[in-house]
């Protein structure tokens, strides 16, 4: 049975496209998708998890809630059954290896770095050294990102199990979508964590340009949202900030070919799209002229 689940007496693992495996995986993509929305903000704009702050707060509890999914998703991988040579395998040793050879060290790796990661933000208490560490160590949890690759693969192969090409296609256009909209957050994040630099090194940013240096954090993003989205018209820098004038050349480079792989992306979909409707139409034309060559019923033919 492919919807088949856990039995306890413990002769049997979850099935890899079972309801729970089905709805774990969903709650790991709603836990990445939280990373990919907090990780750049923590790191471009100093937020720390704390409770006297709602952004602190948010990213206490995300990262509380997500720390425990993650520790659970180890054991949950070592009951899951895997697929071996197209044959579905159900032995603990075999999963065990599985998991031994692919997933289990970057993801026993990614909860040592949650670790190092809490620990050093209650100890930093102001220390400019352990806040640098603190963000390279931030900057590494985004390697958890990569597991997107392996939950949209799983993702995939459920649409397409539907049978429905037009799910599919569209699936395809959403993911697409998403990568947009997370590239353009990230080079927000970016944009404003160079302003930043540039203020600390003494130099005039654009921060000062837009005077958005004491508005609130919201504010700063969409300032910075604003020029990353704004192009091509060249945003407000400083003539003498090379750093900020080099960051915004290659911010729209990078625009430029993310833009036109989302683009091609787009329209190849909808090209297939329109060539799998053809083909429907063009078998039920052939139907009808059978039916009608054989003298069939109108009823039969409509």
């Amino acid at each position: 049975n492919r919807f088949s689940e856990f039995h306890m007496d413990g002769t049997s693992a979850f099935h890899p496209g079972g309801n729970f495996r089905v709805a774990w995986d969903m709650m790991g993509l709603f836990f990445l998708s939280i990373d990919a929305l907090m990780l750049p903000l923590s790191l471009a704009f100093d937020m720390q998890m704390s409770t006297d702050n709602p952004g602190g707060v948010l990213l206490t509890i995300f990262f509380w809630f997500g720390f425990v999914y993650w520790c659970s998703d180890i054991p949950a991988n070592f009951n899951t059954a895997v697929y071996r040579q197209g044959r579905i395998v159900e032995t603990r040793r075999l999963i065990a290896y599985h998991y031994l050879r692919t997933w289990f060290f970057f993801d026993l790796g990614l909860i040592t770095l949650d670790l190092i990661s809490v620990s050093t933000e209650w100890s930093a208490a102001g220390d400019l050294a352990t806040l640098r560490s603190l963000r390279v160590i931030r900057a590494l949890r985004l390697l958890r990102l990569l597991k997107v690759s392996k939950l949209k693969t799983i993702i995939q192969e459920m649409v397409a199990s539907t049978g429905r090409s037009g799910v599919v296609f569209m699936l395809a256009i959403l993911n697409t979508a998403i990568l947009i909209m997370f590239m353009i957050h990230v080079m927000t994040c970016v944009w404003y964590g160079i302003g930043r630099g540039s203020i600390s090194s003494g130099q005039i940013s654009w921060i000062d340009i837009s005077m958005a240096t004491d508005v609130s954090t919201f504010t700063q993003y969409m300032h910075s949202l604003r020029y990353v989205i704004n192009a091509p018209s060249p945003p407000l820098v400083a003539p003498d900030n090379l750093i900020e004038l080099s960051a915004d050349t290659l911010a729209n480079i990078l625009g430029l070919i993310v833009l036109g792989s989302a683009v091609s992306k787009i329209s190849q979909a909808l090209a297939d799209m329109r060539a799998n409707s053809e083909s429907d139409d063009r078998q039920r034309r052939e139907i009808r002229l059978y039916l009608n060559s054989q003298n069939a019923p109108f009823e039969l033919v409509s």
